[in-house]
């Protein structure tokens, strides 16, 4: 029964009813639901042309109303993109159908027929020599393959509108917008030409409530991007209809365009949490001016720098989580949406001691590494200033004091190793060691002393971190070198370090009492809450969606992991062209600088090895607001998360056009944005799930590239003082060249003193 008859037929109770198939269109959640009840239900799709099903869904309860199934027997299903390539999983394209049901062609109509009723480029040569399966239908209809198989509809073509660059399918709007229970009926319309043109959504109220547009538009941002979100919300009665009963679009009212923000116009904070975080935007994004609408991510915000975002907020008396700056992007948003003065989750204060279990990527080095203690991460900073080394070394002092994983120790026990917060005088120690550079001219260069600090750390009886003062230069300026292992620190902590140790060290050089602040969430407790979110349903459930995409990943280069022949290489871009990377850049197609440089990575690979797709082992700093009820965003630790991703570039010819370069970002973007919990899931599925889990999801061939984007490093300079910047230095070796790497190219890019520098390490022995 078409959905439209069955909203008309009365809702009484039919026990004898056992099952019930609807068709034709997107079935209304109020209908499935009282239908549903004892019995089956069948949610069928199906154009006329392919006579008349397609494929079948067995509707389970709570399953998304737009799945439409699986093929039936003898008919295929193929979705492509525009340029008539397979899509992979997750990414939407238009459905062509081929099989026994497919209509010949429409009746007198060669021109239309030769338009929807292509010659299938995928029949294979059993099908040529019998003369089957020899064209395809195109659907119109624009849907997507889950990881199950099955398809899930998301709209048609000819609803697709352009808005500020993005290809929008109305109907996904739609079809979302009416699974709230406060609508009726929705249509959604594109409003406004060229750039003033803009997104309604007119509704009709299902609740006797006032409408409440608040509420609507965030359950919206929970399920689909930013720029899919109406700019307004019109309430109606009802629908005007024509003459035939459907919707008459050219009835529906204008919208009220007084009072609408655009994007490009600043917007002054308007009270003291609006005046804060602006205050707090513009500092750490080094911009002179942040409006109330800004978006975070247009304006050179990442992951990383929210975290920073959520430390100064926090510092600033507002209770802010990384998860709020992913709903509500712009500071109007974040103020109208978010309670700042809501309780704190309970955190765990004083010296932790005992044992804290291992994270992922823990395990992972400890069980690949073929030297352990040399492993690790440093800073060169420059000084143009005198360091009053007395005062700096209390400033330690109290830096290992607020971050207990600075007295972390392994030990070995039958084989294994266990990790434990050292208590002894000697972890709370780290004595400077200086360095006179004209004491010995020639002697020794800083590089060869960094070099010599970085080889001789050790896990088991410290020291964990080394601290070297180079003085005597001839500009008078000083260095200041500290070392850490890995296991201690990622690029999110070292901002957190840095930030601490200076406000320790100004603080203490004007005598001001110093009072530890409070710790947020230590490493322990980060992972007994993975270990939590390990066994959850939603967790469990993203298993096939890592199993199909470590299949995918083809082999490439051949298998060596040793690190004897590898080169070394980097790219750097000026000022003028990182600014565009962080700010302008984003604004055309809503992505981040990571959307941006896979693309670029993705091209650049494809052009050079001749692949259609890019294997990655992707980094991200781990820090995901997936995880409930713990706040780590001034935690010290290794939480780095590594998982696999096999971008696919669908066009096979590159012909660098405007047109070709924009679907290749918004590709790359889209697949980003599909990868569950943003790749954390990887890791902890692999390691806390049992042998056989750990078994299916090692990879049988490696990514060939191993990419992590570090943010912006010192962009907060306002606890600093400008006292510092990134000496240019050499700091030796921070890993031993015996320790195994498992990609053989190796991407790190960072944005340092507003310039994007990308470090390139390339395994000559299995790369040509």
């Amino acid at each position: 029964m078409p959905p439209a008859l069955l909203s008309l037929f009365p809702k009484i109770s039919l026990p004898t009813l056992k099952s019930l198939v609807v068709a034709g269109d997107v079935c209304k959640q109020d209908l499935i639901n009282f239908w549903y009840a004892d019995r089956r239900l069948i949610n069928a799709y199906g154009p006329t042309e392919n006579t008349v099903c397609v494929s079948m869904f067995h509707y389970k309860k709570d399953d998304s109303i737009t799945i439409i199934g699986k093929p039936i027997s003898n008919v295929r299903c193929y979705i492509l993109d525009r340029n008539q390539n397979l899509c992979p999983i997750y990414v939407t394209g238009e459905l062509y159908v081929e099989g026994d049901g497919l209509a010949r062609g429409y009746l007198n109509q060669p021109e239309l027929t030769a338009e929807k009723f292509i010659d299938n480029p995928f029949a294979t040569e059993e099908d040529k020599k019998l003369g089957r399966n020899l064209r395809l239908y195109k659907t119109g209809d624009l849907v997507r393959c889950l990881p199950d198989g099955n398809l899930e509809f998301i709209g048609r073509i000819d609803d697709q509108v352009k808005i500020r660059g993005f290809r929008i399918e109305l109907g996904e709007i739609e079809s979302v917008l009416s699974k709230h229970s406060d609508v009726s009926q929705c249509v959604v319309l594109a409003k406004g030409e060229g750039q003033d043109k803009k997104l309604v959504a007119y509704v009709v109220n299902g609740t006797d409530k006032e409408f409440d547009q608040v509420t609507i538009r965030a359950y919206l941002k929970e399920q689909l991007p930013d720029y899919m979100i109406p700019s307004f919300f019109i309430p109606l009665d009802s629908l005007p209809l024509n003459r035939n009963g459907k919707i008459d679009r050219k009835a529906l009212p204008e919208p009220d365009e007084a009072g609408l923000i655009r994007d490009n116009q600043y917007v002054a904070p308007r009270n003291d949490h609006e005046r804060t975080l602006c205050d707090i935007f513009q500092s750490i994004l080094k911009l002179d001016q942040v409006s109330i609408n800004d978006n975070f991510f247009h304006i050179g915000g990442d992951s990383i720098v929210s975290i920073q975002v959520v430390s100064r907020a926090r510092n600033a008396g507002l209770v802010l989580q990384v998860r709020d700056i992913f709903d509500y992007q712009t500071i109007a948003e974040l103020v109208a949406n978010v309670d700042f003065m809501k309780k704190q989750c309970e955190v765990e204060q004083g010296q932790l001691e005992g044992e804290s279990d291992f994270l992922p990527i823990q395990s992972y080095f400890l069980s690949t590494a073929t030297n352990i203690h040399y492993f690790n991460q440093c800073v060169l900073l420059k000084f143009d200033e005198k360091l009053d080394l007395p005062i700096l070394q209390q400033a330690l002092h109290l830096l290992i004091k607020q971050h207990d994983a600075l007295r972390l120790r392994l030990s070995c026990d039958d084989d294994s190793f266990v990790q434990y917060h050292c208590t002894d005088s000697k972890a709370y120690s780290c004595e400077i060691e200086s360095i006179d550079c004209q004491e010995k001219p020639g002697e020794i260069t800083i590089g060869e002393y960094c070099q010599k600090m970085q080889s001789t750390l050790s896990l088991f009886d410290g020291p964990v971190m080394r601290v070297g003062h180079f003085t005597n230069f001839n500009d008078c300026s000083e260095r200041l070198f500290i070392v850490i292992h890995h296991m201690m620190v990622d690029g999110v902590s070292w901002r957190i370090l840095l930030k601490d140790l200076f406000d320790f060290y100004k603080a203490l050089l004007v005598g001001d009492g110093i009072e530890l602040h409070a710790k947020t969430s230590s490493y322990r407790e980060w992972v007994l809450a993975l270990e939590e979110y390990a066994i959850k349903p939603t967790t469990q459930a993203q298993f096939d969606y890592w199993l199909a995409t470590v299949e995918r990943i083809p082999r490439i280069f051949k298998d060596t992991t040793t690190r004897g022949r590898e080169e070394s290489f980097e790219i750097v871009l000026n000022d003028t062209q990182t600014q565009l990377l962080l700010h302008k850049s984003n604004t055309a197609y809503n992505t981040q600088i990571n959307d941006l440089l896979l693309t670029a990575l993705a091209l650049a690979f494809a052009e050079t090895f001749e692949v259609n797709c890019l294997p990655l082992s992707l980094e991200s700093h781990g820090r995901e607001h997936v995880i409930e009820n713990v706040d780590v965003s001034e935690t010290v630790g290794w939480f780095t998360s590594v998982y696999p991703v096999v971008l696919d570039l669908g066009v096979k010819a590159f012909d660098n056009s405007d047109e070709t370069i924009a679907y290749q970002i918004k590709s790359i973007k889209e697949q980003l944005r599909s990868i569950p919990d943003m790749g954390l899931s990887y890791g902890v599925l692999k390691h806390f799930g049992d042998d056989n889990i750990q078994l299916q999801l090692t990879p049988k061939n490696q990514p060939a590239i191993e990419f992590n984007y570090l943010g912006q490093f010192a962009q907060d300079d306002s606890s600093q003082d400008k006292h510092f910047s990134i000496a240019s230095e050499s700091t030796g070796e921070s890993n031993d060249p015996s320790n195994s790497r498992s990609n053989p190219i190796s991407i790190n890019g960072q944005v340092i003193d507003g310039k994007l520098t990308l470090h390139l390490a390339v395994n000559s022995d299995c790369v040509d």
